[in-house]
């Protein structure tokens, strides 16, 4: 049709091939109202037929305005809202109906019951409207019939929220639309509302303006004024709307200098069914209709290129602005998966760094335990020596208590009893010790383990922040209970006893022999001076002074023997090694339990670490991958609005030329 400018069959296939692409990428990026306006432009490039949309807010004449079209009252029409349906009205032979049901049900009905299903006239047809989808009214218009037309009037769009929905939804099957204005309310800001938002932004290929009703007016300036004064409002919202677009003086050449005609619809449908041409003449009607007539038959393959460009544009605008918010938002999620990877080894990295702090003060108590027991097994000696020392210095030795058979065992049973207390002291005092140190143990422990219960709450609560949906798996959870378990073992045991050193009476009964120097003085000093009979006197005598001289060194020789019986027994017995021992064997139940807690707690933090690092290696494989399908619909969404933007502008220079 516009062979210089463009080749309309060839551009018609790309345009469907354009459709196809678009709606693969719509339901890859579940955009289903946009897979619904291109199956509609599909199904305009594809049918050929033309649709009107005549719009506008109740009780403006829309269905007067169609009934004059067709020179018939074939729509109902009242001075309240009437039309409570969308109604269709294409070419057939002779008149009918079909009534579309919202349950999908369909019925033939005679023409002349039409107004019992698609108006509000009374309660009876408003409750059967309102089960009604759509009514298809089918006569015989022969410029309908020519130019495969279709006509839709829709309800008022301020007269029902559900009805305006529905208008709004058949906006977008639509090439070209009427915009009914009443002359008394001339463009409300609803109408301004209906033009922008939903004519214009749903790239309907051209709008006429019809202001309706002039035959109110008495004087001819009075109508021009009026129709001024709307044209005027039209073109400010139009450069309103022009401006938020992304190329406005483009989108203004679209839309070119709004079209107003000023008519009497009413006066129309009379004089056409009175066949009164004087009547038809002063309702202004016959150059809005010849007009009509003239875009319907040479420009209707522009309008329906142009309308399904609109849409197209429309789509992959939209297409390319999701991909962008999805590239961002992917973007985001990398970032919080790095985040995410910091949160995780931070986390981990504190746990093993206390676990080796609770090993070290484990190790260090041990150490320091068994420092303090061979303080206490040095002094054991010096403490053992003094309480014999202070027995011996508390007994009375005389001559006659030395020569007593009960003496020295009394006296080492004495000595014998107060170093086994001594011994069962400093015995009492290390095991006491031992019993802090495995309580000081289990409390470290238990503390780090509760730590390490709290350890998964704690990064998942973290990455709950970060919009990061990342759940405990089942095997971190059964880790979890067997840390609880082997946490409810761990106890302290009373029952280790140390046995230290034990002395008994036999280990002191050292016998304090006399030299019998004084026996051999007395006797050689009788001698002397008495003869023989002299000698047995001065040996009774020197007796008797040995064994006082016996009793006076008794504790000063008796000391040093108790304290050699004292070290032979200590070294007999090692006690150092004793000591060491009993710690090792003391607190080898409590380190065993603690091994394998800290083993349970290994085979946790690792498998949170492995479970973590795969959830996460899972969403960045993910992200990647849906990367990558963005890069790959990029170039194929930038090449269709580069040939839409461009096919835009020659049909756009076609239509001024």
């Amino acid at each position: 049709m516009y062979p210089v400018y463009i080749d309309y069959k060839k551009t018609t296939f790309n345009l469907l091939d354009i459709i196809k692409l678009l709606q693969q990428l719509s339901q890859l990026l579940n955009l289903n109202h946009l897979i619904f306006i291109m199956e509609n432009a599909e199904k305009r490039l594809q049918d050929n037929k033309f649709s009107i949309a005549v719009v506008g807010e109740f009780n403006r004449g829309k269905s007067t305005l169609i009934n004059a079209l067709c020179g018939e009252e074939i729509l109902p029409s009242d001075i309240l809202p009437c039309s409570a349906t969308l109604n269709r009205i294409s070419y057939g032979d002779k008149p009918s109906a079909t009534i579309n049901f919202r349950d999908g049900s369909q019925t033939e009905i005679e023409f002349h019951k039409l107004a019992n299903f698609v108006t509000k006239k009374n309660k009876e047809s408003e409750a059967v409207a309102a089960t009604v989808k759509e009514a298809i009214v089918y006569y015989p218009i022969s410029y309908f019939k020519n130019n495969n037309i279709e006509i839709i009037d829709t309800p008022g769009l301020s007269d029902d929220d559900n009805m305006t929905a529905v208008t709004l939804s058949v906006l977008q099957q639509c090439e070209l639309a009427i915009l009914i204005i009443s002359a008394q309310i001339p463009f409300s800001i609803t109408e301004g509302k209906i033009l922008a938002n939903q004519l214009l932004e749903n790239g309907v290929g051209q709008v006429l303006f019809v202001v309706n009703e002039i035959d109110r007016f008495y004087r001819s300036e009075d109508i021009e004024r009026v129709i001024n004064q709307i044209k005027n409002r039209i073109e400010e919202t139009i450069n309103e709307w022009a401006q938020d677009q992304i190329n406005p003086e483009l989108a203004l050449k679209k839309i070119g200098r709004p079209r107003v005609w000023g008519l009497s619809a009413l006066q129309a449908l009379k004089a056409k069914q009175t066949h009164n041409m004087v009547l038809l003449n002063q309702s202004q009607f016959i150059n809005f209709e010849q007009d009509l007539k003239t875009i319907l038959s040479k420009k209707r393959s522009l309008i329906r290129l142009q309308v399904t460009v609109n849409q197209i544009i429309k789509a992959v605008t939209e297409i390319i602005e999701t991909l962008s918010i999805q590239r961002e938002l992917l973007d985001r999620q990398q970032l919080r998966l790095q985040e995410m990877n910091i949160i995780i080894d931070s986390e981990l990295s504190r746990i093993r760094k206390k676990k080796g702090e609770v090993i070290q003060f484990i190790d260090d108590t041990i150490s320091t335990a068994k420092k303090q027991a061979q303080a206490l097994t040095y002094r054991l000696q010096q403490d053992l020596k003094e309480a014999a020392e202070i027995i011996i210095d508390n007994t009375t030795v005389t001559p006659k208590e030395i020569k007593n058979d009960n003496f020295l065992p009394n006296l080492s049973n004495q000595i014998s009893t107060s170093l086994n207390e001594a011994s069962n002291k400093l015995t009492q005092k290390i095991e006491n010790e031992i019993v802090q140190v495995q309580e000081l143990f289990v409390a470290q422990i238990l503390s780090f383990t509760q730590l390490i219960k709290n350890m998964p709450d704690n990064i998942y609560h973290k990455l709950e922040q970060l919009e990061i949906n990342i759940a405990l798996t089942d095997e971190v959870i059964q880790q979890i209970k067997t840390v609880n378990q082997l946490c409810n073992n761990l106890t302290v045991n009373h029952n280790n006893k140390l046995s230290l050193i034990s002395f008994n009476s036999d280990s002191f009964m050292i016998q304090n022999n006399p030299s019998g120097l004084g026996t051999g003085i007395g006797a050689g000093v009788g001698l002397f001076l008495f003869g023989p009979i002299g000698a047995g006197i001065g040996a009774s005598i020197g007796a008797h002074v040995g064994n006082r001289s016996r009793a006076n060194k008794f504790k000063e020789n008796f000391q040093p023997l108790v304290n050699i019986a004292i070290d032979d027994k200590l070294r007999e017995k090692n006690i150092n090694q004793i000591v060491d021992d009993y710690i090792s064997q003391a607190l080898v139940g409590v380190l065993r339990k603690a091994k394998k807690i800290m083993e349970s707690i290994n085979s946790l933090i690792e498998t949170i670490q492995s479970n973590l690092v795969e959830q996460i290696a899972q969403q960045e494989t993910l992200i990647h991958n849906k990367k990558q399908k963005i890069t790959q619909m990029e170039p194929k969404t930038e090449y269709i609005l580069n040939y839409a933007q461009n096919l835009s502008e020659k049909l756009v220079e076609i239509r001024i030329a």
